[in-house]
């Protein structure tokens, strides 16, 4: 950037002396003596030279002007101000400026044109679009900033400012990268809030509900009951078996001499029970289970339902409903 610097300023310097020295070599020029008017001639209007040049200082002032723009267009661009230093490339691009002014120019302009970030703002209020809102970009009023159009800036920090009718205002800190297009800002306003039917309409939620006991609970349940009191039975009988084959030969037993065809009734019954005793306990941890993740239901009026509950110790059995 430095060597496009100098190159541009000795282009410049070039330029501006070609421009110069046109217009100091017409002001050497040198001019006849002026006579003094006869009596004759004081009435008559001076008339031009028939070969009079005219002012050529319109064309100096252009080519002057298009040597600052270059040399402004470096500068604007060196400070990271793109939109000035396009906005210059553009005017030394003219066909007024000379063919070297307009060959760095017109490739600036090409380049600055692609580095110059754009942002397009939105308001929105829900899905509502929001375009009469006041927008301030680093405190200055930015017009028709919410027309859907992409906004140009430098690139770099920026404060964006929206302020609703209304409403409070809202602000955002963005930071702008060389390039980037179109970038989507879009400002969500608080929703405000809604009438008091809300209210009414939330009131269902506080409705009485209740936890049924589900079939599965009542089915394992059952099974529980049923299972124990079988493992109960083969159990008595198991002991009771022992107990007769303990018994001395004389009263009826084999103790201590019992053979294996003699003890095998009892393993069996015994092996029943323990049976028993496990689908019992697999029954009574379903239903326990089963019971404490049962899901909540309303109340609806004029329905009954059964309420059964589990405490150590206890068991309730209930109705209640409306009616």
């Amino acid at each position: 950037m430095r060597r496009c610097a100098c190159s541009g300023a000795l282009l410049a310097a070039a330029i501006t002396i070609a421009v110069t020295v046109p217009a100091r070599a017409q002001s050497a020029t040198p001019v006849a003596p002026a006579t003094p008017p006869s009596s004759n001639d004081a009435a008559e209007p001076s008339a031009a030279p028939p070969n009079a040049t005219p002012p050529a200082a319109p064309a100096v002032d252009a080519r002057a002007k298009c040597v600052t723009e270059h040399e402004q267009a470096q500068i604007s661009r060196m400070h990271d101000a793109l939109v000035s230093a396009r906005a210059s490339a553009l005017s030394c691009s003219q066909a007024e400026c000379p063919s070297l002014l307009r060959t760095d120019c017109a490739e600036w302009f090409a380049e600055l044109d692609r580095q110059v970030p754009s942002v397009v703002i939105s308001v929105r209020a829900g899905s509502i679009d929001v375009a009469n809102a006041t927008v301030n970009v680093d405190g200055k009023p930015l017009a028709q900033a919410l027309n859907g159009e992409p906004v140009e800036l430098d690139p770099g920090h920026h404060t964006f400012e929206v302020t609703p009718p209304g409403r409070p205002k809202l602000s955002r800190e963005v930071v702008l990268a060389s390039g980037e297009k179109a970038r989507q800002l879009v400002f969500e306003l608080p929703t405000e809030a809604a009438p008091e039917k809300s209210a009414a309409t939330s009131a269902p939620a506080s409705l009485v509900t209740y936890r049924p006991v589900p079939i599965v609970t009542w089915v394992l349940a059952g099974a529980t009951v049923a299972a124990a009191g079988t493992g109960a039975v083969f159990g008595s009988l198991a002991l009771a078996k022992r107990s007769d084959l303990e018994q001395k030969p004389a009263s009826g037993g084999c103790a201590p001499y019992c053979t294996n065809a003699q003890v095998a009734p009892v393993h069996h019954l015994s092996l029943t029970a323990d049976v028993f005793f496990g689908v019992a306990a697999a029954s009574a941890v379903g239903a326990a289970v089963s019971y404490w993740l049962r899901p909540e239901k309303p109340i609806s009026a004029g329905s009954l339902r059964l309420d059964f509950g589990l405490a150590p110790g206890s068991a309730t059995l209930g109705v209640r409903g409306n009616l």
